[in-house]
Order: structure tokens, then sequence, then C-alpha cells
């Protein structure tokens, strides 16, 4: 595909919500999409995924889930930041992909409210939230950003960002 990764969009428009708006839109029309097919990508991250002119594209297929394949066939669970604490070979379906969708969903949208989130994440190496400590109820960021959704009235990002807590790596559709 041509274009860039979202990482690189995320680092050059951290700081325009009208950009980030966008992202967080295309973005979530790519999840939905990927959470009707039967099968699931493995390492959803910023860096797997392609971003042109109008779509997003995913990349790096390398701990991907099929219909038929068994625990044994995996060989990469994903990237730890962006993985529930939970997930690891056993761990091994359809579900894969549902903690990283709703943690990058809940970033890029909170990205678009608070411009000043963009610093922040040039300062940590994992996507604001911290999946270990959003499920042990430790994640101060995940507070704010959940308050920054109520604030704005955006009750489904609010309940998106509420799934991050859940103790189970395979999230309610």
């Amino acid at each position: 595909y041509e274009g860039e990764t979202l990482q690189c969009k995320i680092e050059q428009w951290s700081e325009d919500p009208t950009k980030m708006a966008a992202l967080s839109s295309t973005f979530e029309t790519l999840a939905i999409s990927l959470l009707r097919e039967p099968w699931a990508h493995g390492d959803i991250k910023p860096e797997n995924i392609i971003v042109d002119k109008r779509d997003m594209h995913l990349i790096d297929y390398d701990a991907m889930f099929c219909p038929g394949f068994t625990a044994d066939d995996c060989i990469d669970i994903g990237t730890s930041q962006f993985q529930h604490p939970l997930r690891n070979e056993k761990l091994f379906d359809k579900s894969i992909d549902d903690y990283p969708i709703a943690l990058i969903a809940t970033v890029l949208a909170a990205m678009s409210l608070d411009s000043r989130l963009g610093r922040r994440l040039q300062t940590i190496d994992y996507m604001l939230i911290s999946p270990s400590r959003a499920v042990a109820g430790r994640d101060e960021m995940l507070e704010y950003v959940e308050n920054l959704f109520a604030e704005a009235g955006d009750a489904r990002h609010y309940r998106i960002a509420r799934l991050l807590r859940s103790p189970r790596p395979s999230l309610p559709q």
C-alpha cells in the first residue's frame, strides 16, 4: 500500500484536532469492517496500519487468526503495549483484536478532543493508556479520557474507553 503508517500520521497530526478526528473516523471504519470478519489480524497497532488518502490498510499478518486455526498455530501474540494483559498463546480466536481496537479508537478520539495529549504521547512507549494499569483500575490517563468524553457528551467513546478496564480480553462487541 502507498501511504504512511498510522503511527507516522499520529506523530505528524497529534496537535491538530481536525486531522485527528479524521484519523479517528477512518480507523473506526476499518475497525467495524475488521470486527465483521471471521478472522482477526492479531497485532493491531499503529505501525501495522497504512494510511492512504482515503482509507487505512492492515499490514503484517504474522499473528493472524483464521477459522480452523488452533492455539498451536499461534506464532505471535501481538505487541504487549496494545494487548490486554491476559492475552497469551492460549487465547487465540476471533476476539484477539477486540482490545487493541478499543485502545486505539479511544486514544484517537481523545486526541481529537484534546490536542495536548499528543505531546504526552511522544514521551511514552505506549498509546497513552497502559493496558495493564487500565485493567488494574490504576490508569490516570484512562480516567482523564473517560472524563473528557463525558464532558463532551460522547457516550459512544466513553463506553469504548470503559471497556479497556475489562478483566477479560474478549470484549463485548
